[in-house]
C-alpha cells in the first residue's frame, strides 16, 4: 500500500495502480486498494 501511495504522490501512476493492484490481489479484502485504483485510473485519463 505504502509503495502505491508514495507513487501516487509522484504522479507515478501506472507504477501506483501496478503496486495497487498487486496488493488487492493477494487476497486482501481491503476496500481502500480498489479506491486508489479507480484514482489512478483516472489521473491516466481512464486507462
Amino acid at each position: 500500500m505504502r509503495t502505491g501511495i508514495a507513487e501516487y504522490h509522484l504522479s507515478h501512476y501506472e507504477s501506483a495502480r501496478a503496486a495497487f493492484t498487486e496488493g488487492h490481489q493477494l487476497g486482501v479484502s481491503d476496500k481502500s486498494f480498489e479506491v486508489w485504483i479507480k484514482r489512478c485510473e483516472e489521473m491516466m485519463g481512464g486507462k
